[in-house]
Order: structure tokens, then C-alpha cells, then sequence
């Protein structure tokens, strides 16, 4: 297991205000902040409001956390594995992306999507019929010279808790159905610990549609949509820009790329895992192809 998986010792501190202003922020759907990026001397600090404070390192290699008094050990694990680890991975030069992957057998597949388009309960939905989760949400790739590698991460997948139900049948009339829940891999929930030649990039598209459908997508419309789902920690430095913009173009150019519109219902999963067997599982071409279900 990656020494990312690690998290480091925790510390609890005050958020108190920082002179500088940051250079870039994430935001929620309904517009508040999700966390604040700045640059401090050769460092980087990620704040995420009245919940943690994370420093950086320039070359991404070593990461200090600390907390705030109100902030659990779950929600600051939380934060590391699936915002911290993928940004500190892109200071060192690796394209990491917004994206669940499972292992298909030849090849890792990637679910690439905004929060809360299904990334998540996809990759749950494969595991649970036997497919091992590569990763949850921060997808690292190496290039290899001839091919890309997915990289596993953390063995464990954040749910709903409407999505925790209906993967694993246990309800939880108590909770809110956007409550997270953390599912660990076990027998029931697999999960691949090496890492597997990419197949597939998958955007997960329209939900307002009536039947599944998989579709190739051309490199010109994947290079933007791979950029909006990249990690990417820089103030502009030339050479890692370079370096990423490269990662983004040959994999936008690479074939692999493919657009999966599907109701967002959960009976509708066991369509979706079929049609992606069909499409990418042992034997099945993975040329410009398109690919329907009648729902």
C-alpha cells in the first residue's frame, strides 16, 4: 500500500485568518466554500473552512495536518485520501483524476464525474459483483512509455447513505439519504491492490435519459472534460504545466475515452455493468463503437 494511505499526525489548531489571499478555491453546488488554496513561502496550504488546514510541501512529497477541535478523525481521513493525497500526487508530476476505477479483468476502467454523479456507487456497484475497486475518487495514472497504469488507492469507498442501502441492502432509516457512509473492501467488496493498463476513461453524462448508452468520445471533446477532472496543485510554474497539459493531450488522443449516459436509478446498475462488460471485458473491441439498452 502507497504511503499516501498513510495519514499524517494529527494535530488540532484554531483556523485563524491568513494574510494572503488565495489564488484558487473549490466551491459546493450551492456556491460556499469547499476549500481555499494558498501559497506560503515555497509551500502550499489547503484550508478547508473551520474543518482542517493542510501544508504541502513544494515537490508533494511530505504533508502536515491540522485539525480543528470540532473535526473527527473520519472526516479528516476523509479529506487527506480523497482531496489532499491527489493534489500532492500532482506536484510530483502525476496526472491524478476525478475518477473511481474497477478492475475488469484486462484493464482498469475509470468513472470520471463531478461529486455526485455516481462515480462512487458505480465503482460499489462492479465490487459488489465481484469486480475489485481500483480507487474510490482520486485516480493516479503512470505513463509507462507505451501505456497509462491506474494506480490503486485506499481500500475503502465513501456512500450515500441511500447508495449504502441499495449496494448492500442494509437500510439506515436514521440518516439522511446524502449522509456519507464509509464502506471497508471485504469478500463482499473487492479490492484490486495492483495496478492494471488503463482501458477505459468513462465521463459519466446525461441522467435525464431512458436508456443506457456508451458512446466513444473524439479527442478535441475529451481534452476539456479530462482537464475539469484533473487534480492539479501549481500558481503557474512553466515546466509542471507543461508536464500536465501533455499527461491531459495524450490521454485525451489515446482512444480510451467514451461518454456513459444512464438513469441515475438503481435498478438501472445491473444494465450499466453489463453494457461496460460487453464493451470493455475480455475479448470485446474497444473501437469507435456505440453501445445501447433499452431501459
Amino acid at each position: 500500500m502507497s504511503r499516501d494511505t498513510e495519514l499524517p499526525a494529527r494535530a488540532t489548531r484554531i483556523q485563524r485568518p491568513i494574510p494572503s489571499e488565495p489564488f484558487h478555491s473549490w466551491r459546493h453546488v450551492d456556491g460556499s466554500a469547499l476549500s481555499y488554496f494558498y501559497k506560503l513561502g515555497s509551500s502550499y496550504l489547503l484550508r478547508f473552512p473551520e474543518l482542517a488546514d493542510f501544508e504541502v510541501s513544494p515537490a508533494g512529497k511530505c504533508v502536515r495536518a491540522w485539525a480543528t477541535p470540532r473535526t473527527s478523525a473520519e472526516v479528516l481521513r476523509h479529506l487527506y485520501l480523497n482531496q489532499v493525497v491527489p493534489l500532492a500526487a500532482s506536484r510530483r508530476g502525476a496526472l491524478v483524476l476525478h475518477a473511481s476505477a474497477i478492475n475488469l479483468g484486462d484493464g482498469a476502467i475509470a468513472f470520471l464525474g463531478a461529486s455526485g454523479s455516481g462515480k462512487s456507487t458505480l465503482a460499489a456497484s462492479f465490487a459488489s459483483a465481484g469486480y475489485g475497486f481500483l480507487t474510490d475518487d482520486g485516480l493516479r495514472l503512470e505513463w509507462t512509455g507505451s501505456e497509462y497504469l491506474a494506480v490503486p488507492s485506499h481500500s475503502s469507498i465513501r456512500l450515500c447513505a441511500d447508495s449504502h442501502g441499495a449496494i448492500t441492502g442494509r437500510k439506515h432509516p436514521r440518516a439522511a439519504p446524502k449522509d456519507k457512509r464509509r464502506l471497508t473492501a471485504d469478500v463482499n467488496l473487492p479490492h484490486c491492490d495492483a495496478a492494471r493498463p488503463l482501458a477505459a476513461l468513462i465521463m459519466l453524462g446525461r441522467r435525464d435519459v431512458t436508456e443506457v448508452e456508451i458512446q466513444p468520445l473524439a479527442a478535441r471533446d475529451a481534452l476539456p472534460q479530462l482537464a475539469a477532472n484533473a487534480f492539479f496543485l501549481s500558481t503557474g510554474e512553466p515546466a509542471l504545466l507543461q508536464a500536465h497539459f501533455e499527461h491531459l493531450c495524450r490521454a485525451a488522443e489515446s482512444g480510451m475515452a467514451y461518454t456513459l449516459d444512464y438513469p441515475r436509478s438503481y435498478s438501472c446498475l445491473p444494465e450499466v455493468r453489463q453494457l461496460v462488460v460487453k464493451q470493455f471485458g475480455h475479448g470485446a473491441s474497444t473501437g469507435a463503437k456505440q453501445y445501447r439498452h433499452e431501459h
